[in-house]
């Protein structure tokens, strides 16, 4: 499965790189609204074993400063999915959450993938 970017505003796919604008404030090209949401990539998916892998981008608020949103937005497009992500230190860490809900962090250094 290719990588898909979402944009930091509305999350849609969008190609969009989070430049700095006037002032040094990053904003989205396409939307050109400012970026204060967590940025990451959707780098692998299981339906099988229904687990989705996201990089953070380091762009905005990072994922685990943002994960009630990361959280409700994967489910969205992922349902009942666990949620592994590599934080911005490249360690790889789940975002536990009850149904749409973020719950808690865990660590999942053996669900590790190449990217």
């Amino acid at each position: 499965m290719g990588k898909t970017l979402l944009c930091p505003e509305d999350r849609r796919p969008c190609d969009c790189s989070g430049e700095r604008g006037e002032g040094g404030i990053l904003r989205c090209p396409r939307t050109a609204a400012r970026v204060n949401r967590s940025r990451y990539e959707v780098v692998k998916v299981d339906t099988d074993r229904k687990i989705v892998w996201i990089v953070d981008l380091n762009v905005g608020k990072s994922v685990t400063n943002d994960a009630e949103k990361v959280c409700e937005e994967l489910n969205r497009q992922y349902p009942l999915h666990r949620i592994i992500y590599r934080d911005s230190d490249k360690n790889w860490d789940e975002l536990v959450h009850l149904d749409w809900t973020f719950n808690h962090y865990a660590a999942a250094r053996g669900m590790a993938i190449q990217v």
